[in-house]
């Protein structure tokens, strides 16, 4: 099991990294199409059903208000049709939550309330199924000991010093 760990982060980070970079210029070729076009051009791009294309999607909406109703509506429509490999099952459900998130405040901005509640609710769904790892909560002493642990068997005694 610990040889797969490194080779399953490994994999994560490609499909990170390599993922971002084939999504930028389609986020912005999409982006430049009529509204009314966007559906087509999905259809017509397959590479483009990725999490890092509807990532973008989502922050775009969040940059633009102007087209954050129609940018949201886009995302959740397909949202639930996006894969991702198993090492980034969390990445998609935290895509999933943010694009729900992302249509609230879009609703709500819009004056729709009843439906920014309910796209809300379904972010908050996603997340309690899917939560994200919290990174200001303290380690236990447990934690602490597997850490100490880890450091004796593999030699990592420079990362002690550094933190």
């Amino acid at each position: 099991m610990q040889e797969e760990r490194p080779g399953r982060l490994r994999r994560f980070n490609d499909w990170l990294i390599t993922g971002h970079n084939a999504a930028i210029p389609l986020v912005e070729e999409l982006l430049a199409l009529p509204v009314a076009e966007w559906e087509a051009w999905l259809t017509a791009h397959p590479d483009a059903w990725t999490v890092h294309v509807f990532q973008g999607l989502v922050q775009a909406a969040e940059d633009d208000p102007a087209q954050a109703l129609a940018m949201t509506d886009f995302v959740v429509r397909h949202a639930d049709s996006i894969t991702a490999p198993p090492e980034a099952d969390f990445a998609l459900a935290w895509m999933r939550g943010e694009a729900w998130k992302a249509r609230a405040e879009a609703l709500r901005s819009a004056g729709d309330h009843a439906g920014a509640l309910a796209a809300q609710e379904r972010s908050d769904a996603i997340f309690r199924e899917h939560p994200q790892p919290r990174t200001n909560v303290r380690p236990t002493k447990a934690d602490q000991r597997r850490a100490e642990e880890l450091i004796e068997k593999y030699g990592w005694h420079h990362w002690r010093d550094k933190g």
